[in-house]
């Protein structure tokens, strides 16, 4: 898929930075010129974490997660994968289970150029495997017209225009005596926060500013929103 292709379905062109990107309904963004899809947040093993922990949560969750981005790499025919932060959710999450499915996943994908930008979560989850071939490496990193970090908080004084995840962010629509709070792209004049990509993650509500611009992810479709 190149600039010039159609959209994917659901998905919403925008210029940050003076660059062509696209935001995907599975809550990742793809940057043609580059073969790139970005993806924060994924916090893959958390549902283990918790059953570790006692707490009886559903199976499912990180095969569900990882099949929705191997669609994402071949809907995009990316070469490229860059994760802004918190690839595990922590260290008790990281059972044989996981393990086994995401080297499977990796050999599913072994010519894809992996880079994970650290996240807070990865300071006591460890990096992924050495086996994979990975680029590990601290925020904020330059990439062209972008900073990738994974807290916008820790990329102060970036020219650049900062890709972040971290936050989580929703944003709180109502209407007809009724509200609901969606998952979205927040951007502003010196950055873009993307949704968590983990389906098991949760939302913070932002307040965005007049000039902000807002979509959100709804019913597999990416709508801006006033």
């Amino acid at each position: 898929m190149t600039e010039r292709d159609a959209l994917p379905a659901g998905a919403a062109r925008v210029s940050w930075a003076g660059e062509s990107l696209v935001l995907l309904p599975e809550r990742a963004v793809w940057w043609p010129k580059r073969s790139t899809v970005f993806a924060a947040d994924l916090h893959l093993g958390k549902d283990s974490s918790f059953r570790a922990r006692a707490i009886p949560i559903p199976v499912g969750t990180a095969e569900h997660d990882l099949d929705r981005l191997d669609g994402v790499l071949a809907t995009t025919a990316a070469t490229r994968l860059v994760v802004l932060g918190d690839f595990f959710h922590d260290a008790a999450g990281r059972s044989d289970a996981l393990s086994r499915r995401l080297d499977a996943w990796r050999d599913r994908n072994a010519r894809l150029d992996l880079v994970v930008i650290r996240g807070n979560h990865d300071a006591w989850a460890g990096d992924v495997p050495p086996g994979w071939g990975a680029t590990v490496l601290d925020g904020p990193v330059r990439d062209g017209s972008f900073a990738l970090v994974h807290d916008a908080a820790d990329a102060d004084g970036e020219v650049a225009f900062v890709l972040s995840g971290h936050v989580h962010p929703g944003v709180r629509l109502r209407g007809a005596g009724a509200s609901v709070v969606l998952p979205c792209f927040h951007a502003g004049t010196g950055g873009a926060v993307l949704p968590a990509f983990g389906s098991f993650t949760g939302l913070h509500v932002v307040r965005p500013r007049r000039r902000d611009e807002i979509h959100v992810v709804a019913d597999g479709s990416v709508v801006r929103v006033p």
